[in-house]
């Protein structure tokens, strides 16, 4: 979870640093017809920023929430629940085998 987070604020900054990027390279330029170079660029900074400012919220919300200890709580209980289902599979699977080989060995009468 933690890695996807930062990987997220990261493709969000390198968004905005390329709109930033974008907005000054276009605004040097000495042409006419920049005006579409600009709106792209702005409308670049402003998903980027509320991008960024989405990302931060969830952040704080998943800290709030208990952060990567809930996640390990959640996985430890998980595993033993595995394990606890796992040990009845086995002890269901051995008792239908000997209830079989009970049903296949009939005594014979002499």
């Amino acid at each position: 979870m933690l890695f996807f987070m930062h990987s997220t604020f990261s493709l969000e900054l390198i968004a905005l640093v390329a709109g930033v990027a974008l907005l000054i390279f276009i605004k040097s330029q000495n042409k006419m017809k920049k005006a579409w170079g600009i709106f792209v660029a702005w409308v670049v900074i402003i998903l980027s920023v509320l991008s960024l400012f989405c990302s931060i919220f969830h952040v704080v919300r998943f800290w709030y929430d208990g952060g990567p200890e809930m996640y390990r709580h959640m996985m430890k209980q998980n595993m033993m629940e595995r394990r606890y289902d796992n040990m009845q599979n086995k002890e269901k699977n051995n008792m239908n085998s000997m209830m079989q080989n009970q049903k296949h060995s009939s005594y014979k009468a002499y």
